[in-house]
């Protein structure tokens, strides 16, 4: 498994995210398997996020916009240009950008 970064966008009801919101992932699956559940289970079950300065957060992750929900995917958690962008297409299916 590929250790990887991520920040996450959920959408208009969310803040503009940064690279104080880096969080950190198992594996890009586990960063795809993370913005699922946001889109699709945070209205009800509580959601992990583990940043990249120690801290952890489990909170609800309520009125995920399906059109504008993302993620961007780094190998190195100072950021930069992101290797992956990850979000949903129309029909709802999972749609990774390199």
């Amino acid at each position: 498994m590929v250790k990887c970064y991520g920040i996450w966008y959920g959408g208009y009801s969310y803040t503009q995210p940064s690279v104080e919101h880096m969080e950190e992932f198992d594996s890009y699956a586990d960063a795809e398997r993370c913005l699922r559940s946001r889109l699709f289970h945070g209205n009800f079950a509580l959601q992990t996020f583990r940043f990249v300065n120690g801290t952890n957060a489990s909170v609800y992750c309520p009125a995920v916009d399906i059109s504008e929900t993302k993620m961007f995917i780094y190998d190195d958690p100072e950021g930069g240009l992101p290797e992956r962008i990850i979000s949903f297409g129309p029909r709802g299916g999972m749609k990774v950008e390199k």
